[in-house]
């Protein structure tokens, strides 16, 4: 696993704990456990989780910590109490805690102490077994399918990847940045790496304290870009009127697009740049959106455009004379852009 990678739960104390659970009892299901049920008081002592393997009935208890500081001895001792009085009655019991942010030294130490046989049956867990089963049992995607979509997003470098376990589901929270400034920007995607709702954003703004990164809306970005496949210059005011959303979070988008060598940008007047890095970018981008996005830009002065350039790459590529035969091979990508794969 990605040493880099952070994962943390977010809301209130009361949302927190109850995102966690609600995900450790998905990961559960998956691993073969039945009659999963949560919050369970009882004479002076209160369990997160509790089930039964489907094969064989064998009861499991968990507790589950969302906290941001490591888990201290006490807390260990106390849960081990508990579970150590439900072995008595049942040899075949497990224990489990998980922690997101792991244990403190003094923590382990106690566990250490254990014998081989409680550390079989009593398991302590951190945040980087919780994205190992959530990975094992296909509740979130690799980091590299995140990398890939992230790719077809933007060019720019990840700063930093967190997975975010919420009230309304797991989400990634990836920060990237503009190696000639200081400006960041944030990507969220879903678990398995598709962008989410904008409810499901508004939520997690609400929740996730964002410093002086910048939001940048996958579905706004792309909306803006093909406002430009006319080539026709366009103030922020005009962009903001063409896709309907507020004049500054076009401005957020405008910085980054610019910062990737997308647009160019004169007196206030934005355009397409027409190169065949950016043109490689956008087509990407559409190529990942649907069908029908990449048949729109393909019908663009755009696309018209910057084929031109497309073909004098390839030729030089694999040192091959297409002037003869550009006609023909610009056809060939207005009906098959696929063939801009080898550039």
């Amino acid at each position: 696993m990605n040493k880099d990678l952070l994962i943390i739960a977010i809301g209130n104390k009361n949302e927190k704990g109850r995102a966690l659970e609600q995900q450790f009892g998905y990961v559960l299901n998956h691993l073969g456990y039945k009659d999963l049920t949560f919050n369970i008081n009882r004479t002076g002592e209160e369990l997160d989780v509790k089930g039964y393997n489907k094969l064989f009935n064998d009861p499991l208890i968990a507790e589950c910590k969302a906290h941001k500081k490591k888990i201290s001895p006490g807390t260990i001792r106390k849960f081990f109490a508990t579970f150590q009085k439900d072995l008595d009655k049942n040899p075949k019991m497990r224990g489990i805690i998980i922690s997101l942010s792991g244990y403190t030294s003094n923590a382990l130490e106690w566990y250490s102490g254990l014998t081989t046989e409680k550390k079989k049956v009593f398991k302590l867990l951190e945040g980087k077994d919780f994205i190992n089963f959530l990975n094992k049992v296909n509740l979130l995607c690799s980091i590299n399918k995140i990398k890939s979509s992230i790719s077809l997003i933007t060019s720019l470098p990840i700063k930093e990847k967190k997975i975010l376990i919420t009230d309304r589901g797991i989400f990634w929270k990836i920060t990237v940045y503009a190696e000639n400034s200081d400006s960041s920007y944030v990507i969220f995607l879903n678990s398995i790496g598709e962008t989410p709702y904008r409810t499901d954003i508004d939520y997690i703004l609400k929740r996730e304290k964002i410093n002086e990164e910048k939001i940048l809306r996958i579905n706004d970005r792309h909306q803006i870009i093909s406002c430009l496949y006319d080539l026709n210059e366009k103030s922020t005011s005009d962009i903001s009127q063409v896709v309907q959303e507020p004049e500054e979070d076009v401005k957020i988008i405008i910085d980054e697009l610019f910062a990737e060598r997308i647009i160019t940008i004169s007196d206030n007047k934005i355009k397409l740049l027409v190169e065949f890095h950016s043109f490689y970018l956008i087509y990407k981008e559409c190529n990942s959106q649907s069908k029908n996005e990449l048949i729109k830009l393909m019908l663009s002065p755009y696309y018209e455009r910057v084929i031109d350039d497309a073909i004098d790459i390839i030729g030089a590529k694999f040192k091959l004379k297409l002037d003869n035969h550009k006609q023909e091979l610009i056809q060939i990508l207005k009906i098959s852009p696929k063939c801009l794969d080898f550039a």
